[in-house]
Parts: structure tokens; sequence; C-alpha cells
């Protein structure tokens, strides 16, 4: 099976742009030796890849093309040599293997090669106009939309964008509301993990609850501000490190710190339900605290005591809120009075994200889907 890829741009940025953010931070470390702060500034890497980059490895990079390309930051060790990459919301964001690439020229002269074609709903004006001629070979059409998508939990209708059924086989979509049917239509919350690190030994556990996030008003769903302000209301020994500007950022060594003395991490929402949290927080040795989702998931759904802490959440009168607190705060004093509890629960959520959450069965459960597609569409068995 040959795979093109019609990434989103922030997949393909330009070496310039890369360049921009290192002289950037070259800056800020000098002036910092004088007394001088500059305002951290983001890098903005798209999480996509998370979802299906392993695809590359499992494949061949022969056989999975990016049209036009895949910036370099992706496939090596950039993120090794660079400091400021560690601040990017996506740990597990890197160190992909390279793939091929091809031209759009090459790209659609040569359609009828590839068996499934997967386009960024962020994809370039060129590739969608190569995608509608797309219907002339045999092939199928897959749509990767991971960007956030409030506007769908209260608008059914805009499930899909601006595309038509007719005009795709298979839509991957991060933001899809519970009761929504569709066979077209697959989830791939939450993001996966890159690797699932060895237990770590930490005998003394200083901070009942730890987040380092930010949030916005304007963004961030109103829960998140409302679990800190309860934890550090009912729980004032915990590690709760935040800003509505980023300016809470701390380096990694010491968020690891953080983590790994925290009895419970909390995974609040972020502009949906979906976090980088929810998986990646698997590597510290702790349960975590996230709210019950609202949207369909891949795996099997998240249980309350078993391998996470749920709370509940609705929207109500503009706003998510958290629904019966005092109950949640009881809930929090039970599992953190029982250390046999708070293992027994960490031990079940590692065995969820091994099972259902890296990125290697992610992209397994991609493939199988797109395979099964194009068999079921052209009654051809692709294992042959």
């Amino acid at each position: 099976m040959k795979i093109l890829i019609f990434p989103t741009s922030l997949l393909i940025r330009s070496n310039k742009d890369f360049l921009f953010h290192l002289i950037y931070f070259i800056l800020k470390s000098i002036l910092r030796i004088f007394g001088f702060n500059l305002k951290s500034k983001n890098l903005f890497l798209s999480g996509d890849l998370n979802h299906y980059g392993e695809i590359i490895r499992i494949m061949g990079a022969k056989n999975v093309f990016f049209c036009p390309n895949l910036s370099p930051i992706y496939y090596n060790k950039f993120f090794k040599i660079f400091p400021f990459i560690q601040n990017d919301n996506y740990p597990s964001n890197f160190d992909f293997l390279k793939p091929s690439f091809i031209s759009f020229k090459k790209a659609e002269k040569n359609l009828n090669k590839f068996d499934v074609i997967l386009s960024s709903i962020r994809c370039s004006n060129k590739a969608l106009n190569i995608l509608k001629k797309r219907t002339k070979y045999k092939n199928i059409h897959c749509i990767f939309d991971r960007f956030d998508h409030e506007e769908v939990y209260f608008d059914i209708k805009k499930i899909f964008r601006n595309f038509k059924e007719t005009q795709f086989d298979i839509y991957f979509k991060q933001d899809i509301p519970i009761n929504f049917k569709n066979k077209k239509i697959f989830p791939i919350s939450p993001l996966p993990v890159k690797n699932i690190t060895n237990r770590i030994k930490q005998d003394k556990k200083i901070y009942p609850f730890s987040f380092v996030g930010h949030y916005q008003k304007s963004h961030t769903r109103d829960d998140r501000f409302e679990l800190i302000e309860l934890i550090s209301k009912h729980f004032p020994t915990s590690k709760l490190i935040y800003s509505h500007d980023r300016e809470h950022q701390i380096n990694d060594k010491d968020l690891k710190k953080i983590l790994v003395s925290t009895k419970i991490n909390l995974s609040p929402s972020g502009r949906i339900w979906d976090s980088y949290r929810h998986t990646e927080l698997v590597n510290y040795g702790s349960p975590i605290l996230l709210p019950k989702n609202d949207s369909k998931i891949c795996g099997e759904e998240w249980i309350d005591l078993h391998d996470c802490i749920i709370y509940e959440t609705k929207f109500f009168e503009g706003k998510w809120k958290i629904i019966n607190t005092d109950e949640l705060i009881k809930k929090l004093n039970y599992v953190l009075n029982d250390d046999n509890l708070q293992k027994s629960i960490y031990d079940n959520y590692r065995k969820k994200v091994i099972k259902e959450h890296t990125q290697k069965v992610r992209s397994e459960y991609i493939l199988s889907i797109m395979r099964k597609t194009y068999e079921e569409k052209y009654k051809i068995n692709l294992s042959n």
C-alpha cells in the first residue's frame, strides 16, 4: 500500500522560520545575563505526526510520500540540540523516520500510483486542486482533522467543516461529539505518547497535586481554571504554576522533578477535552485527574478510580463548569489517603496507555481503517 500525504503547513515550516526562532532563543539567553527577560516565544509545531508519524516506520519510507516536504525538525535531532524546542506543547513531537518526498507536479502526474491519499484539513490550495482529480483513479481519500473544533459541540452541522461527504472516504477527527454517528468518521483522541519510560522510583511524593500550564479565558475551557482554584483552596501544599501569557514556563528538568514528586497529576481540559497530558503524564509514576470526555475517543472509555480519577463538567450559562465539587473533593481526599489505591490506579493507567495510546498503536489503528476501507471499496486484498 502506497500513501501520499498532503500535510498542514505547520509540518512544512521553512528553514528560515526555524532560524528565526533559533536566533530569538540565543538573543533571549544573552539578554538574560544582563538582567533583561524577553517573553517566551513558542515554535508552534504541529501534533499531527503524533498520530500517524509511525506509519513511516511500519510501512517503510519508500511507501509513504509527503508532498512537498516535511520540516527536518520532525525527523532529525534538532530537538535535542536546541533547548527552546523543549517548551513546545507536545513532548512526543519529534524523532520520526524520514519519509519520501514528492513535488506537487509529480504528485499530480502520479496520483494513480497511490492507494491512499491523506490530507490535512489545512493542507495547501495546491493540494486541494490536485485532490479534485483524484476521482479518476483507484484510491481513497482520508481527511485528517486534529485542529481544535469547539463549535462542533454546539452545532453538529459543522462536523466536516467546509467539506462535503462525497469528497472523502474517511474523516479522522479529534473532536467528535459522543452521540454523533457516521460510518466515515473515526476518532483520533487522545493525543498519543511516543515512548513509555521505565517505571520511576520515587519514594517520597511531597505534593498532593501539581499542574504547570497556562489558561486563556478566550480559549481555554473554564473548568481548567476552576479546577486549579479548587485544588489551591482545599490542598494548599499542591504545586500549581500557571499563567495566561506563558510566563509560567519552566525548564524540562524542573518540570519532571515536580511531576515525579506529585501524588496525583492534573490533566484538565484545554480548548477542548483532549490534552497531551492525558497520555504524556504516564511517564511520571502517578495517577491523573482528568475530565470526563465529551468526545469520542480511541480505545475503551476511561474508568473512574480504575485507570484514572474523573471529574465531570457541564456547559452552563456560557461556561464549562465542574459538576458536584463537594463530591469531587471527598473523592480526592479518599484517594490521597490510600497509597495502595493510587498505585493500583496508576498501574492500570500505564497498562491502558501502552495498549491503546502509543504512537505506534495509533498509527496501526489508522492504517487498519485505511486498508479496510480500500479493500471494501475496490474488493481488493492489499495484503497480497
